[in-house]
């Protein structure tokens, strides 16, 4: 049974015990789950959002974040990474936004994103190169991590 021929049995019994149900009556809860769990709707009832999870490495989701959302537009991630504000470091220093820590050390960052990008399971390489087909002309991995990475080109 296709899912849409599914549903619309699902709804006529649900109509049809509606009908039938008198308005003092609330049993009919458990055989609304039992009917849905025969027909195997998937029903979602929850949202997780992770957007507050402190677990995981900003630097693997970047790569996910600026290849796939933001299509290697290095405007966009400018715009992003100065107004992300890294967590501060034991040594209590002042708020620092990921573009402050890109000007200290450029190449620093570029290696660092270059190896998060060599390591993603997504094939990174892959969706860029959809989003910029020169870069598979790229004779070394420090000549294509520049093109990707650095935003002073």
């Amino acid at each position: 049974m296709r899912t849409s021929e599914a549903r619309e049995k699902l709804f006529k019994q649900l109509n049809q015990k509606g009908k039938n149900k008198n308005n003092d009556d609330d049993d009919d809860s458990d055989q609304v789950v039992e009917t849905k769990k025969t027909i195997k709707i998937w029903d979602p009832k929850y949202l997780i959002d992770w957007g507050d999870s402190k677990i995981g490495d900003r630097w693997y989701e970047l790569v996910s974040l600026y290849i796939s959302v933001f299509a290697l537009d290095k405007v966009r991630l400018k715009s992003f990474l100065s107004k992300y504000i890294l967590p501060p470091n034991s040594n209590k220093e002042n708020e620092k936004s990921w573009l402050d820590y890109y000007n200290e050390n450029p190449q620093n960052f570029i290696k660092r994103a270059m190896q998060y990008t060599l390591i993603h399971h997504c094939d990174a390489f892959t969706t860029a190169a959809k989003h910029n087909p020169l870069l598979r002309n790229y004779q070394t991995i420090d000549e294509l991590a520049n093109s990707i990475w650095n935003l002073d080109v």
